[in-house]
């Protein structure tokens, strides 16, 4: 399989492995047949009179506090796929959509703009990888959309994500602070490439081992390992 050629020409200073998953999703995406391969988009109804400053603060809260969320994906000139942080100060794109002059096609209007934010896709070599949608139906009937890329976060990781957004609009942030998280993430990064080196060498060595017993298998056979 080729390798995307959208890397930058000069990578940045500070690059980062992947992790096994993230990798696999990387190598499918340029397989794929529409634009939301591996697209997740969390879709909520919110009864109230939200703020949305406050919604959009609590947001980039979050979005400083994890850097797994601030990655960009790209391979490098030899074709080894590798990611980078922007930014913390960077500012989370976030939509606003006033929907409540049109009550009658309001739903229709809110279910339009999901599909539209789905054929928009996501390119990883462009980060952000995820993206705001908050729409106002009335003023006491909101809609936010959190569209994000399967690569930055697992399924269990999504709610945690989900719930620190709250609480941080409720003026409740959770802790540890930004900067232990931001090395916790980095360091886990690491240890996984060293297991997956590790683990490659280790069958490398198997299978060179066994090459003395199989090189004169002149057909196809039933292997137990």
């Amino acid at each position: 399989m080729s390798k995307p050629s959208n890397h930058p020409l000069q990578p940045p200073a500070d690059v980062l492995p992947l992790t096994p998953l993230q990798a696999s999703m990387l190598a499918t995406q340029p397989l794929a047949t529409h634009p939301d391969l591996h697209l997740e988009q969390w879709v909520l109804q919110l009864r109230e009179k939200l703020d949305p400053q406050r919604w959009r603060l609590a947001w980039q809260w979050v979005w400083r506090r994890h850097p797994a969320l601030r990655a960009g994906f790209a391979w490098n000139a030899q074709g080894t796929p590798y990611q980078w942080l922007i930014d913390a100060e960077t500012v989370l794109p976030l939509e606003l959509l006033d929907l409540s002059s049109d009550a009658q096609d309001a739903e229709g209007l809110w279910e339009g703009a999901l599909a539209k934010d789905r054929t928009r896709g996501m390119d990883l070599s462009r980060p952000p990888g995820m993206r705001l949608l908050l729409a106002r139906l009335a003023a006491d009937d909101w809609r936010a959309c959190w569209t994000i890329h399967h690569i930055l976060v697992d399924g269990r990781s999504m709610t945690n994500v989900l719930r620190e957004v709250f609480a941080a609009y409720d003026g409740t942030p959770p802790s540890p602070a930004i900067d232990s998280v931001d090395e916790a993430f980095q360091r886990h990064v690491l240890r996984l490439a060293e297991v997956d080196e590790a683990k490659i060498a280790a069958a490398r060595q198997h299978w060179q081992r066994s090459e003395e017993h199989t090189s004169e298998l002149q057909s196809p056979c039933n292997l137990v390992c």
